[in-house]
């Protein structure tokens, strides 16, 4: 080798001296004598093999057998190593080679068996008086950064000359090399510096893993190992108080200013005036409001309030900073490239911060953001498309893993039901058993599967309102899942439950699904010329003219003259009569259709105008189909024996809707339903009776937990607030707390004490407006709960610490 060596030597020796490496004639890559300007000539290594040749070598690592790249000050000044192996060629000799001269610079590094390149067009570095620091950089391309574009500071750092960041020292002792490290945190956590997860803390060099001893007195963080000061004066310079809006005119005690925010303009660095409390000043902000409007830009004005719109939604579903913050850069690029005018703030702030979440790995659904927002999901849907395709960006899919966790945290399930889960919906996904099938709603039949076969079983309406998705969903998804369970559970799952023993699936008429009955697994063929659905295995009409009788179209009122579009009617089941109807005609004449309404029997006039109640007071209070349907249903019944002759026929709708809403499960209340007609709550509830007794039918009681999903909702409390709010309505009502209160102004009384020890309190009056009661009546409630308040709440709540906090002046 040393022959070898010396064989090379001379070679490079014979070569002429050049000024760079594009001189070079030959198409081989070697070593080759530079002289530049006055300097003695050096050896340097010419790459002729990369991006077309001419590439000079001055710095090369591969850690071999001699690495000694964790070299002092001086040893990077002067140069160190051979040109054919691990070498740097030397700061002062690279300040002289780039000074006033264009060069190129391209860094290529290998790690975990994969190479990044990063090339800048434009490479030059200052004198030593500086620490050598990079004096321009051009524009990068290919997918290693290592140089911020926002960072000025590029000096060169070693471990015996360095005034870094204590996280990018860590960088730099890691890597065990001098370089030009950015002087910032986390600043090379690239693909070429990346680090381990435990060292993205402030830690010692020496002993990474010792824990760290604060000194509060003097703000320093010391190594409990050696007493190494790793982080000095870590002190909190922001104001020590809570800084509210300026409702009260009193003296604002903080000394510094709000946190700088770089997403506005001016780094946020106007100047406000506070509001006076002298006698000049005429009201409670005097002429502030009016300076500090001209101060701001309209801009910033819109994006401050776009930013508090997303913190509030973030804090409602409790989601931590780093997505508020990528939210609010989200909103900020759309804003200023103003790609989305026309649409809302509010919607492209709820668009963003969805956008947000599932960037950063923890996706929330469409529903749970309008849930928190006041904007509905298709507009929503609509802004999420059209910022994907401003910004030029994109988002990952979503997952059945993403959901699980924290749906199973929500139903307090184990770790154990968990994991099974997790392994049913991944499997059942690999076996494509769910093919078109969301990963909601499979994470959701999952959860039920597992949940099933262990002893936590939960039931298809509690997983739904956890998920957000019907109880029929879940069961479709679970009927797929059904025949393959013994694929799907992981093998050393523990059974509580066999397989065998699982719930079948529902085959009833309420599962709206045609098998064929010799073959139940087979896929059914729709005929869409005849209405047939045919199996696919034996060729059986399973089920015949499968033809939707309504209308093609959106039906509206007939107020402009145009002929109908229809080819057919619309049907109801409850009706018996299939009389036509005429329709309006376009020369002006007077339409037939009340002449034809009139032709009628009073008996079916009276059940088409209460129908038509019905469907528009359901549509008001947002009840289902089905509700509607059962409320017809009643009303029908309720007119047949002539009891409610003398009552009007809104008065009896409403009663209709009321005893379907609480026989469905989903109760109102009669203010409710007050609200959406016209029919007083007196008579609504005299005609309740009636049809309760003509009926011979019975209500089950009413209880708080009937509203307390609603109710909490409708607040935008998170769930953890609604499930100790209900635990605290139960056990007042099985303790006896509560005697001859309504549930409503009980359930009202405990969103309001759960609300008070958590995150998001609630003031009386907002839970008095969305229950429907006085407020009177809630405080009447929460004095008798009070007392007992540590009884009440649930003792495994993270609230249960708070009691103490409760207000007492309502006592």
């Amino acid at each position: 080798m040393a022959s070898a060596a010396n064989d090379q030597e001379r070679s490079c020796t014979r070569n002429p001296a050049i000024t760079d490496c594009s001189e070079v004639k030959e198409q081989r890559s070697g070593i080759y004598p530079l002289k530049v300007c006055s300097e003695p000539p050096y050896n340097v290594y010419c790459n002729q093999t990369f991006e077309n040749g001419s590439w000079m070598v001055i710095y090369n690592r591969f850690d071999g057998p001699d690495h000694t790249f964790n070299q002092t000050w001086e040893a990077y000044k002067r140069g160190f190593g051979q040109p054919d192996g691990e070498h740097f060629i030397g700061l002062e000799r690279l300040h002289s080679l780039t000074y006033g001269r264009s060069y190129e610079v391209a860094f290529i590094l290998h790690r975990d068996g994969q190479e990044h390149v990063g090339i800048y067009d434009r490479f030059e570095i200052d004198n030593g008086r500086d620490h050598f620091p990079i004096r321009v950089i051009g524009s990068g391309r290919g997918g290693l950064r290592l140089f911020p574009e926002t960072t000025e500071l590029r000096r060169f750092q070693t471990y015996d000359r360095n005034n870094l960041h204590p996280l990018a020292r860590v960088t730099m002792i890691e890597e065990e090399c001098g370089f030009w490290f950015v002087d910032m945190p986390h600043s090379h956590d690239s693909p070429g510096f990346q680090r381990d997860a435990h060292l993205n803390k402030v830690c010692c060099y020496s002993h990474p893993e010792a824990p760290l001893i604060e000194d509060y007195r003097a703000g320093d963080m010391i190594c409990s190992e050696c007493g190494l000061v790793v982080g000095d004066r870590v002190i909190d310079v922001g104001s020590e108080w809570r800084t509210f809006s300026n409702e009260k005119a009193g003296v604002d005690p903080s000394r510094v200013g709000g946190p700088e925010n770089p997403l506005l303009s001016g780094g946020d660095l106007s100047t406000m005036i506070g509001p006076g409390t002298g006698p000049a000043s005429f009201d409670a902000f005097g002429t502030a409001k009016y300076q500090n409007r001209r101060t701001m830009s309209s801009s910033d004005r819109a994006l401050i309030a776009a930013f508090k719109e997303i913190s509030t939604m973030a804090d409602r579903i409790n989601l931590p900073k780093t997505i508020t913050d990528r939210a609010n850069n989200l909103f900020k690029q759309v804003h200023d490239g103003k790609n989305l005018k026309g649409r809302s703030n509010d919607a492209k702030a709820s668009a963003c911060l969805y956008i947000a979440c599932r960037q950063e790995g923890v996706p929330r659904t469409f529903k749970e953001i309008c849930a928190v927002s006041k904007i509905s999901k298709k507009e929503i849907g609509r802004c999420f498309k059209l910022t994907l395709k401003a910004l030029a960006t994109s988002v990952d899919l979503i997952t059945t893993a993403d959901f699980m966790s924290r749906f199973c945290a929500n139903l307090d399930l184990p770790n154990v039901v968990q994991r099974a889960a997790t392994h049913i919906a991944r499997k059942a996904v690999e076996m494509d058993i769910v093919p078109g099938r969301s990963p909601i709603s499979v994470a959701a039949a999952a959860i039920y599967m597992a949940s099933q076969a262990s002893d936590n079983k939960k039931t298809h309406k509690e997983i739904g309102d956890i998920a957000g998705v019907a109880d029929v969903t879940i069961r479709q998804s679970y009927r797929l899942m059904y025949p393959h369970a013994a694929e799907l559970f992981p093998e050393d799952f523990n059974f509580h439950t066999p397989i065998d023993q699982l719930p079948p699936v529902n085959t009833s008429p309420a599962a709206n699904q045609l098998v064929c009955p010799y073959h139940p697994a087979a896929a059914l063929v729709d005929d869409y010329h005849t209405g047939d659905m045919i199996c696919s295995d034996c060729g059986l009409i399973v089920g015949d003219r499968m033809i939707d009788p309504s209308s093609e179209w959106r039906t509206f009122s007939d107020d402009p003259s145009r002929p109908d579009s229809s080819r057919v009617g619309s049907t109801d089941p409850v009706l018996q009569n299939l009389a036509t109807f005429l329709q309006p005609s376009a020369n002006g004449f007077e339409p037939p259709n009340h002449f034809s309404f009139l032709k009628m029997d009073t008996k079916t006039r009276k059940l088409m105008v209460g129908f038509a109640m019905i469907a528009t007071m359901a549509e008001r209070i947002n009840a289902p189909a089905s509700i509607v349907s059962h409320a017809k249903t009643i009303f029908k019944q309720a007119l047949e024996p002539g009891a409610l002759s003398h009552r009007s026929l809104e008065a009896v709708s409403v009663a209709c809707l009321y005893i379907a809403c609480r026989q469905e499960g989903v109760p109102r209340t009669f203010k409710e339903l007050c609200a959406v007609c016209s029919a007083g709550k007196k008579e609504i509830g005299r005609c309740f009776k009636i049809i309760t007794k003509v009926l011979a039918t019975s209500l089950d009681h009413i209880t708080s937990e009937d509203f307390m999903q609603r109710f909490c909702s409708k607040l935008f409390l998170p769930h953890e607030v609604q499930k100790a709010a209900t635990h605290i309505a139960q056990k007042a009502f099985e303790a006896d707390l509560v005697p001859d209160r309504s549930p409503i102004s009980v359930a009202a009384a405990a969103i309001y004490m759960a609300s008070q020890v958590s995150a998001t309190p609630m003031s009386l009056k907002a839970v008095a407006a969305i229950a429907g009661v006085a407020e009177l009546t809630i405080k009447q409630s929460y004095k008798l709960m009070h007392p007992h308040a540590w009884e009440l709440f649930p003792r495994t709540h993270l609230f249960y610490k708070h009691i103490g906090m409760l207000p007492s002046w309502l006592v």
